[in-house]
């Protein structure tokens, strides 16, 4: 990439930003909230979409189609050894890594969270 100002800029926020929540507590908080964020979102997005009962299907496909992209993204990198010779290589795999990892976990939470309705519906 060509090294603008705003490419730069990005590129020093996202660093700021990975190496404040290289902190494990930090992380652990981060991944927390995207956890319980994607369990927010599990509880209120499907139900008010589904008012209408046309758009179930294509909810549920649209949710079905993230989960396989960021399971794909997530399991794609490869073991340990792998990430630890890349971000040797290439400075920005932390900063990836860490998003992967909040991408992750954001869709456990979400399927957490759609399992439990879909339990509580159906007792």
């Amino acid at each position: 990439m060509q090294r603008t100002r705003l490419n730069l800029l990005l590129g020093a926020t996202l660093g700021q930003f990975t190496s404040f929540f290289q902190n494990p507590w930090r992380k652990m908080a981060l991944l927390a909230i995207f956890l319980l964020f994607g369990n927010f979102v599990a509880t209120v997005f499907p139900p008010a979409v589904g008012q209408a009962m046309a758009w179930d299907p294509i909810v549920a496909i649209g949710i079905i189609f993230l989960a396989e992209v960021i399971n794909f993204l997530y399991y794609r990198q490869g073991d340990r050894q792998t990430i630890a010779q890349k971000a040797a290589t290439n400075p920005t795999a932390p900063q990836s890594r860490l998003l992967f990892q909040l991408m992750h976990v954001f869709k456990i939470g979400l399927l957490y969270g759609l399992t439990v309705s879909a339990v509580n519906v159906g007792s």
